[in-house]
């Protein structure tokens, strides 16, 4: 790195940090007017009022502090995604009335529950603060020259493999949906997300796990310019198929999510600033389609329960009464970070429970990693708390959010701490994206950034996306190992020198992308 790179990058990161100390201060003074104009109407509590306005104008703060060209690209843009609710839904809850909402009302509080809410109002506001400290502190500047799509790897047979997997994989997922569903959406819908014995054969059900290894193979081979991209398309609305009928609304849109922002990040600078705008509209569009699967997966757990007959039209009057009521679904649902989830445990820990020490969030990523007869049970906070205060509802379980997770683990230092870490480890997480390039390395940022992080603040550790992670890994060893083999071939079969061989194999580090930037 040259002195002059260097002075520039730490002269940015002083930037970043002065910047962030004027947004804690333009956020503390706009919050105290914002909470004077509030009192003064007695509309909300005063502590409530002042720490949601305070992240409401933090959270602002820091979407026009993140430069224009990392805009989308940032991890921590994603994180602060769902946190832009938090005001809002605190708010809402103290003018209500907190005994008034859906989790409050059929459960004991030992603590006053205004004086509950505070709390959670502090732990989200200054949480927040301390994981935007994190980022700012350890994230770099970009120097990232664009990465745009290359020729085909020469001695690579990635292009035959993605066709051979992709075939195996749809004629399974055909088979599962043509002869063991009988061609309808509703009883596929039913049998492999409602069902506990799923119907149809282990071989086609690992089968159909293959279209998830094909459709990463298609990602690289796009990224890489080796073509296939009208499969990589219907590869890709099958395995979005497949997510759906798991009943995941969220993680079914995010996983679409995660595909646009590889594409879109796969593009040049001057590209990016103009299909800005496409992106912000396919956002808008995914949200318009969770409230579509929202009712169609409501709709379809009537029917998997007693002899309800779903109708086109009993389907349109249940999407016209979520519209309508799209307040209560969001936020009595908890379907945006659930508030009164993490008031109970801050309640019950470490009062009624003992602290977890870290025993959720471990497990919450060995777990994801592990076949699922190895899996451990029942060590998630969100089943806990289920079944420790909400059993009697219906429903699964209870996601804690992120700042619940690391109360009941390690108390309220610990959630001040914890955020300060994940700060620093989506930091880290950018600064790696950012100095090697590749097509593996972008998909897998994308997968963390959109599989995990984006979900992370109304979600939990055990949300990690390990199980994908390791298809990934394994769609990378299949292309790598191919290559591997025609370079072998080549040298045994063409008699290739090694100092071809050698050019060759540096070349093919750049085509796949295993770059290093010292800037």
């Amino acid at each position: 790195m040259s002195w002059k790179t260097k002075y520039t990058s730490e002269l940015c990161h002083r930037k970043s940090l002065i910047a962030f100390m004027a947004g804690v201060l333009f956020s503390l003074f706009t919050g105290s007017l914002a909470t004077a104009v509030c009192c003064f109407f007695e509309l909300f509590s005063p502590l409530i009022a002042f720490f949601s306005f305070f992240l409401f104008f933090l959270i602002a703060f820091y979407f026009m502090l993140i430069p224009e060209k990392e805009k989308l690209l940032s991890p921590f843009f994603y994180f602060s995604c769902l946190y832009f609710f938090i005001p809002f839904a605190t708010l809402l809850i103290s003018y209500n009335g907190v005994s008034q909402q859906h989790f409050t009302s059929g459960v004991i509080f030992k603590q006053d529950p205004t004086v509950l809410l505070e709390k959670a109002s502090f732990f989200f506001a200054v949480g927040y603060a301390f994981s935007l400290f994190g980022f700012l502190l350890f994230a770099k500047q970009s120097h990232r020259v664009d990465y745009t799509g290359i020729c085909s790897s020469r001695g690579s047979y990635s292009k035959f493999i993605f066709y051979l997997i992709s075939s195996i994989g749809l004629v399974a997922l055909a088979y599962q949906f043509f002869i063991i569903s009988h061609g309808s959406l509703l009883e596929y819908f039913i049998n492999y997300s409602f069902s506990n014995e799923p119907s149809g054969s282990v071989i086609t059900g690992y089968a159909t796990l293959l279209l998830y290894i094909a459709l990463f193979i298609g990602l690289y081979n796009y990224q890489t310019g080796q073509g296939g991209g009208a499969l990589t398309f219907i590869v890709f609305f099958a395995c979005l198929f497949m997510r759906f009928s798991s009943g995941r609304v969220f993680q079914t849109l995010s996983f679409a999510l995660m595909i646009v922002m590889i594409i879109y990040s796969n593009q040049t600078l001057s590209v990016r600033s103009r299909q800005k705008k496409t992106v912000l509209i396919c956002f808008l569009l995914l949200a318009l389609a969770g409230i579509i699967f929202y009712s169609f997966r409501s709709e379809a757990g009537k029917a998997s329960r007693s002899d309800y007959k779903v109708t086109f039209s009993a389907f349109v009057d249940y999407t016209k009464i979520l519209w309508d009521n799209l307040d209560y679904y969001a936020l009595e649902k908890g379907n945006i970070p659930n508030i009164p989830i993490f008031m109970k445990i801050i309640d019950s820990y470490p009062i009624i429970q003992d602290f977890e020490c870290g025993e959720s969030m471990f497990w919450g990523v060995v777990n994801n990693l592990l076949p699922s007869r190895l899996r451990n049970r029942g060590y998630q906070i969100s089943v806990k708390v289920k079944e420790q205060w909400f059993g009697d509802w219906p429903g699964g379980a209870l996601p804690p959010t992120i700042h619940g997770e690391l109360y009941a683990n390690f108390g309220g230092l610990g959630v001040l701490t914890g955020m300060f870490l994940g700060g620093f480890l989506m930091a880290m997480l950018k600064n790696l994206w950012y100095r090697f390039k590749g097509p593996w390395l972008n998909i897998f940022y994308w997968q963390a950034v959109i599989g995990f992080i984006l979900i992370l603040p109304k979600g939990e550790i055990d949300n990690f996306p390990g199980f994908y992670v390791i298809l990934l890994l394994m769609a990378c060893f299949t292309v790598e190992a191919s290559r591997l083999m025609g370079r072998f071939f080549l040298k045994s079969l063409f008699f290739i020198s090694p100092k071809n061989l050698s050019v060759m194999d540096s070349n093919e580090k750049r085509r796949n992308g295993f770059i290093y930037y010292s800037g």
